[in-house]
């Protein structure tokens, strides 16, 4: 699209470019447009939903359409929705489309209807995407020839596409993970194949970034083989661009993955059916042993022994809410709200003084709001595990302290929480957001530990697109530091 406005600017055209279907609405709609050279296949809104859309409010506008798209049930459809003209982009020169545009505001009544627009019916097609002219998909196939022979030998599902999504080549591993040959998928898109299954957010999310910013995508993917069956693949998509930075081709490569996924939701609902099974019991347990410890009548080391039974059994509870909050985590179950953060820590700081009486814990926010958009939930909980973990590790030798912070700077939030507790001993810092990993001078003073606290920190932090690191020196205490970027998007 560079090189055509370049042409019509030098001919004396004003020109507004638009990234996606839903932008070239609004520019129309906005007025101040006095003509539209539309594509048919965009990012978020077709061509056809345009053209749909500008027909329904009657908007007169004269739009040229400009597509590889040229069966004749696509051209008669385009025509009937409003379009003035239909040019076919592969067997069309740039100093044509200027000539007609230009022509058109001489009298657009001597313009003739051109060639690809002459349909030998009225007919008109009942779907978006169509297979690519065989003229195009030749002229395609010799540019991607030299590019062909390293895919054959992968063993991965590789295609290669036009930028409309149109494959024009496709290595002999989509076959196998596929079902279709792949005789039958050159010229088709994906989506009307194996493709097409995750919500539309997913594919929106994917032609911003190949499409719009012109950068390469991962995601992992739903498809459906030709004989019905699931599988899950690793999408890698890389456009491919020419010597004026347009998009030529996009290059797919997608390792099958349905396996690994196979195993993720076993693990899943395995760990989500464990802890539910679990946690009734568990409650149970402890407020019999709660009962009993009430009772007077015990020796010390009777006392001393239902005393290490409820130690047990309170890790064995945490460990159950950790593994279910996990299981939340990892299916992706929560929805953002706003909420003021420095309340959330106030409420935060109430249970953990009644928690932890004997460490002296304390609070610096001032009267500032702290508004935020973000999963409330899961904030608390990214927050009730640093702080715990503060006030479980206090050096018993020292008097506990942990001193909480909330400052903005600049755009974002810092949360800092520093204790005078045993330290992170220096080797094993870089494990300490690791899974079921706990320091070697942790243990002896809890040996119940879940290991998952600050994982599950980390993982949260990490999913809301904000910072979490920590300073710690063995024997003077540890501090950590979270930050939240206000504007950044999570993945959430």
């Amino acid at each position: 699209m560079n090189a055509l406005k370049t042409k019509l600017s030098a001919a004396g055209f004003a020109i507004t470019v638009a990234a996606d279907g839903e932008q070239a609405l609004r520019d129309i709609k906005k007025g101040g447009l006095d003509f539209v050279i539309l594509d048919l296949i965009l990012p978020l809104k077709t061509g056809f939903e345009v053209l749909g859309e500008l027909k329904k409010e009657k908007n007169t506008i004269p739009v040229l359409v400009l597509s590889d798209l040229s069966q004749e049930d696509d051209v008669a459809k385009v025509l009937e929705l409003g379009a003035i003209d239909f040019f076919l982009k592969s067997s069309t020169s740039l100093s044509d489309v200027v000539k007609y545009v230009s022509a058109f505001f001489v009298d657009p009544k001597k313009i003739t209807l051109h060639p690809a627009s002459k349909t030998k019916n009225n007919s008109t097609a009942n779907h978006v995407r169509t297979t690519l002219a065989a003229s195009a998909l030749k002229k395609y196939l010799a540019e991607i020839e030299p590019l062909k022979k390293g895919f054959d030998l992968l063993q991965d599902h590789v295609i290669i596409t036009d930028p409309h999504a149109h494959i024009l080549y496709a290595n002999k591993a989509v076959e196998k993970r596929t079902g279709f040959t792949v005789k039958e998928v050159l010229g088709r898109n994906p989506a009307d194949l194996w493709g097409g299954r995750m919500p539309k957010e997913f594919y929106e999310r994917m032609w911003q970034v190949i499409a719009v910013e012109k950068k390469p995508f991962v995601g992992e993917v739903r498809n459906i083989r030709k004989d019905g069956r699931e599988n899950w693949q690793e999408l890698h998509i890389a456009p491919v661009l020419d010597g004026d930075g347009e998009i030529r081709f996009f290059i797919g490569v997608e390792p099958d993955i349905t396996e690994r996924k196979k195993l993720e939701q076993f693990k899943e609902e395995f760990i989500s059916v464990l802890g539910h099974q679990l946690k009734n019991p568990l409650a149970s347990i402890r407020w019999a042993l709660e009962s009993l410890g009430n009772t007077k009548n015990y020796s010390e080391k009777e006392r001393e022994t239902l005393k290490n039974i409820y130690a047990e059994n309170k890790g064995l509870i945490s460990l159950v809410s950790d593994l279910l909050i996990l299981a939340k985590l990892e299916k992706g179950e929560a929805k953002k709200e706003s909420f003021d953060l420095g309340k959330l820590l106030k409420d935060i700081l109430v249970t953990l003084k009644k928690t932890y009486p004997s460490v002296g814990v304390h609070l610096k926010i001032g009267w500032k709001k702290f508004p935020l958009l973000a999963h409330k939930t899961l904030t608390q909980q990214l927050f009730v595990n640093i702080f715990n973990n503060a006030c479980e590790y206090i050096d018993p030798k020292k008097q506990g302290r942990v001193d909480i912070t909330l400052t903005q700077k600049g755009s974002q939030y810092l949360v800092t929480c520093r204790d005078n507790g045993v330290g992170i001993p220096t080797k094993e810092q870089a494990q300490i957001f690791q899974r079921f990993f706990r320091a070697s001078n942790a243990t002896p003073m809890k040996s119940s530990g879940s290991g998952l606290g600050l994982f599950i920190a980390k993982f949260i932090a990490d999913q809301h697109g904000w910072d979490i690191s920590f300073t710690s020196a063995t024997g003077k205490g540890t501090t950590f530091f979270v930050t939240i970027p206000l504007l950044k998007k999570s993945r959430l």
